[in-house]
């Protein structure tokens, strides 16, 4: 049997996932990493990190730029808060790709900016 969410309980999950982004004192973050977990990229969130969901999906506010990447290919990203707790982690692949991430480009060069130029958080209604 399939699990059905009502959009209220989406809306609810979503806006619970991203209120816990920004739980610590300031704003939270996406850390962009490797698959051995070496940092490429960290870029700060708004605080608050996201909007309030509609019909299942938060829309991130805006997310400030990381303008001194560390070599490496991202492989995923971690979405903490101040305090480097992990809220969740979703998989990065290129734009097309159909990961829940997606970047124009996975490999960088040490000093390079990585821009974030829309994010969203969706909570599908079934599974």
């Amino acid at each position: 049997m399939a699990t059905t969410l009502a959009t209220a309980s989406r809306n609810a999950a979503a806006d619970a996932i991203t209120a816990l982004i920004d739980a610590g004192a300031a704003a939270g973050k996406v850390v962009f990493l490797t698959s051995g977990d070496a940092e490429v990229a960290t870029c700060p969130m708004s605080d608050p990190s996201f909007g309030a969901a509609v019909s299942g999906v938060a829309t991130a506010n805006a997310i400030t730029s990381d303008t001194s990447t560390n070599a490496g290919t991202i492989a995923k990203a971690e979405f903490r808060d101040s305090d480097d707790n992990v809220v969740y982690e979703a998989t990065c692949g290129l734009v097309g790709s159909g990961e829940p991430i997606e970047l124009s480009s996975l490999t960088y060069a040490l000093g390079e900016k990585l821009d974030i130029t829309s994010m969203l958080l969706t909570v599908a209604a079934s599974s």
